[in-house]
Formats: C-alpha cells, sequence, structure tokens
C-alpha cells in the first residue's frame, strides 16, 4: 500500500487529472457541444479522446518519474520529506517505470494516429518524450528555458484535442463541410484555453523555482531566482500575472459584449479576483512558505479556468 501511495505521489496524480479534465472539458462542453448544434456526429469519437487522455497522462507520467531520478540530491536539500526515489522505490524500478509509461504512451497515440489516418502526428509524442528528458538533464538548469518549456508542453496537451479534431474531419469531408462555418470560431476558443495554460502554467513554474531556490543554488542550477534573486522574480511573477489579469479582464467584457452573462460573471469571480489576490500576495511574499501559497493560488486560478469551459457550453 506504502508502495502504491508513493507511486502516485510520484507522477503527481493531481496535476494528470488538471491535465485530463482540461482536455475532456475542451471535447464534451466546447468541440462536441458545438458539432451537436450543428447536428454533425464527429470522427474524433469519446473512444479517440479517451485513447489520447491515456497517452498523454502517461507521457507526463513517466517525465515526473524521470525528473525525481535526476534531481534525488536536490531534492533532498529542497523537500527531503517528500522524496520518493531512492527511498520507497530504487532507482532501478523507477527507471523501469519510466520506460513502461513511455512506451504504452507512444504505442497508444501511434494506434490513435493510425486509426484517424496521419501516422506522422506520433512524431509529436516522440518530441514530447525527448523533449521532457532534456528538460530533466539540461533544460531546467538554464533561466526560464524550462519553465517556457513546461508551459508550452501543457498548452500543446491542450491544444493536441482541437489538432487531432482536425486531422479526423480532413479524412472525413462530409463531416469537415458541415463543420466548416464552427471551426474558426472553435480554435479561437481553443487558442484562448491555450494561451491561458501557457501563461498560468509558466507563472506557476517560476514561483516554484522560487520555492526550491536552497536546493538549486546548492547544486549550480541557473534558475531566475538563483541568477536574480527572489525581488526581481518577484516583480517578473507579477509582470506575467498582470499580464493574465489584462487577458482575463478581457475575455470579461467579451463575455458581456456577447451576452454570455453566466460567462462574465464566473471568470470574473473564480479567475479575476483570485488573480488580483495574487498579486497582492506576490508583493509580499517573502518565505518559502508564501512561494509554496502563491503556486497553490496559481493552481487553483489554473483550475477554475479549465472549468469556465462547463459555463461557456451554457451559453451556446
Amino acid at each position: 500500500m506504502r508502495v502504491i501511495k508513493a507511486f502516485f505521489q510520484l507522477i503527481r496524480w493531481q496535476n494528470l487529472v488538471v491535465l485530463v479534465l482540461a482536455q475532456g472539458f475542451l471535447h464534451f462542453m466546447i468541440i462536441e457541444k458545438l458539432s451537436v448544434a450543428a447536428a454533425i456526429v464527429l470522427p474524433f469519437s469519446t473512444l479517440h479522446l479517451f485513447v489520447l487522455m491515456l497517452s498523454t497522462t502517461m507521457i507526463a507520467a513517466a517525465g515526473y518519474i524521470y525528473n525525481d531520478l535526476v534531481d534525488v540530491k536536490v531534492d533532498l536539500v529542497n523537500k527531503a520529506q517528500k522524496v520518493i526515489v531512492g527511498k520507497i522505490l530504487s532507482t532501478k524500478t523507477a527507471m523501469v517505470w519510466v520506460y513502461a509509461l513511455n512506451s504504452i504512451g507512444f504505442l497508444l497515440s501511434f494506434y490513435l494516429v493510425v486509426n484517424i489516418g496521419y501516422k506522422q502526428l506520433a512524431l509529436i509524442q516522440i518530441l514530447v518524450i525527448l523533449l521532457l528528458r532534456l528538460y530533466s538533464k539540461s533544460l531546467k538548469r538554464q533561466v526560464l528555458l524550462g519553465n517556457l518549456l513546461i508551459a508550452a508542453l501543457t498548452a500543446l496537451s491542450v491544444f493536441l484535442v482541437y489538432l487531432y479534431h482536425v486531422f479526423s474531419l480532413l479524412q472525413n469531408p462530409i463531416e469537415l463541410s458541415a463543420m466548416t462555418k464552427q471551426l474558426p470560431f472553435i480554435l479561437k476558443l481553443t487558442q484562448a484555453y491555450v494561451f491561458f495554460a501557457f501563461l498560468s502554467n509558466f507563472i506557476r513554474e517560476i514561483v516554484k523555482d522560487l520555492e526550491d531556490k536552497q536546493g538549486d543554488q546548492l547544486f549550480g542550477i541557473q534558475t531566475f531566482p538563483v541568477k536574480y534573486g527572489d525581488a526581481k522574480t518577484l516583480i517578473l511573477v507579477r509582470v506575467l500575472n498582470g499580464l493574465l489579469i489584462i487577458s482575463l479582464f478581457v475575455f470579461f467584457i467579451l463575455s458581456l459584449k456577447l451576452q454570455w452573462y453566466y460567462l462574465g460573471v464566473y471568470l470574473f469571480v473564480a479567475t479575476l479576483i483570485p488573480s488580483v489576490y495574487f498579486e497582492w500576495n506576490a508583493k509580499k511574499a517573502k518565505e518559502k512558505n508564501d512561494f509554496h501559497a502563491l503556486s497553490s493560488l496559481m493552481k487553483i486560478i489554473m483550475i477554475a479556468g479549465i472549468l469556465s469551459m462547463q459555463v461557456l457550453s451554457i451559453q451556446f
């Protein structure tokens, strides 16, 4: 039982749930809802979505395990009580899980791309696996590069749902023709959520570097906080969060203009107010506990943003 619990902690199951929610909500609450309104049966089915979700979570889980394998010494400084590799799970066992999860994730994606008729799409999963390994080995030790990569890959996982839908439609000319009017609108909504996923994750990754500064500094990992200090890092965090606030305010105004009042109220209460609160707390943050609280708050904002798709679906 202890090993099972440790495994789920190792793969960051909460983050994987958020990832699955984002993909599932985009599919069911936006793309499928608009296709039903147009009386179209989408070729990218619920089964296809399930396979995509499973593939994505497997590869992400492998990335988390591999990152912990590489960072054992650093984690013993930053979060000694949470270290699993080398304590509860052996290094060898962890590495076996990395290969197993990556292999299953790739095979699932290959099944999916063969099924929809575009084998070239399997290159995306291969690239993601390689980039996650490069992140753990090198990029996370470079100023902002690792943060940007993780934020971009998170955003990509959301965009993949739209991408797979489009390529499935390309193999089905009748459905593609019927969805011609809906696709540009779906793309705009997808882009909005992809941007939100990227920016909110980018902010959170930088804040997490503030939490881990002590161990990173000790082992020569050149994160932004290590190189430029807490004060400048918090300025960067506040600037990026300011951009997030502006973006959310624009979405709020657009919701009101489109008479999507439920969405407008939700965005204001569930994302805008917490983002302003984040800004206020970032101004006062000084200790590791403060940074952890900021990271948790941004995660709540991210989840609230994902859940807004449910509210948005009511407006269609």
